[in-house]
Formats: C-alpha cells, structure tokens, sequence
C-alpha cells in the first residue's frame, strides 16, 4: 500500500512536471489553441492615413505591403479606392494569420508619379482576436517631390 501511495505520487509530480515543460514549449508569441478566450464582434481594419505638410491627402498611384522577414509581398494595390481621401488598407481581422500576439514586421511602400513617395516599416501584431498596430504610426506626412523643389 505505501509502495502504491509513492507511486502515485511520483506519477502526478511527473505529469505536473510535464505538462509544466510542454507549456514552455509553446512559443511565447503563440496563441494557444488550450486557453479559453472572449473575443469581440466588432471586425477590425488596419488601414495608413497619408498627408502632405499642408495636411491634403497623398494620393498614391499604387501601394504594396511586404512581410520583412520572408520578404513575401503580402499584396499589391494599383488601382487604390480611397486615394481621394489619403487612405490606404493594410490588413484585417480575416488576415491575423499573417502575424503573431509579438507582431512581424511590415514595409509599406506607396508610388505617386511611379517614384517611391512612402517606405515606412510598420509592426504589426495580434492578440489572439484582432489584429492591431504594435508600432509605427498609423498616420504620416510625406513630403512630395513637389514639395521638395
């Protein structure tokens, strides 16, 4: 009997002990699939706000969005929507997938007149739910090459 009550006892410090190593095992920058979590229906949209120094929307002729670490051009835009308004779409709920709760990083880089107007590297994450801004500024100037002369 005390032979069976030692080990019992040595079984479950093991499996507390495992189970403690396997948690560690799981990346830090994961969302894991074992913990329960309440996410909000509200649907999320990353999107960049462009304007010149006297504050008017840039109007690009084309943009793209590259993820640095695979060098993978996430998506190309030629024909963007709301240039008018110096408004640019990133990415959004359904695109999380594409980064972790730590964040990846993003280059962004619009053409005006086929000249690089913007490149700017944005850190975006995700927490689990949402996908969101980790850093970068979500809203920039950039000075045109008219602006320049």
């Amino acid at each position: 009997m005390h032979q069976q009550v030692i080990a019992w006892f040595l079984f479950i410090m093991l499996s507390l002990t495992s189970s403690g190593c396997s948690d560690e095992l799981v990346a830090e920058c994961a969302c894991r699939q074992d913990v329960a979590r309440v996410c909000t229906y509200d649907y999320r949209i990353l999107s960049l706000t462009l304007k010149d120094a006297s504050q008017n929307p840039v109007q690009l002729d084309e943009y793209s969005l590259t993820e640095l670490t695979t060098d993978k051009v996430v998506f190309k835009v030629t024909d963007p929507i709301n240039a008018d308004k110096g408004l640019y779409t990133l990415l959004e709920d359904k695109d999380k997938a594409l980064t972790t709760p730590c964040g990846k990083e993003f280059r962004f880089v619009g053409l005006k007149d086929y000249h690089v107007a913007v490149d700017t590297v944005l850190t975006i994450a995700q927490d689990c739910c949402h996908i969101q801004f980790l850093n970068g500024n979500n809203a920039l100037t950039v000075v045109t090459s008219v602006e320049r002369n």
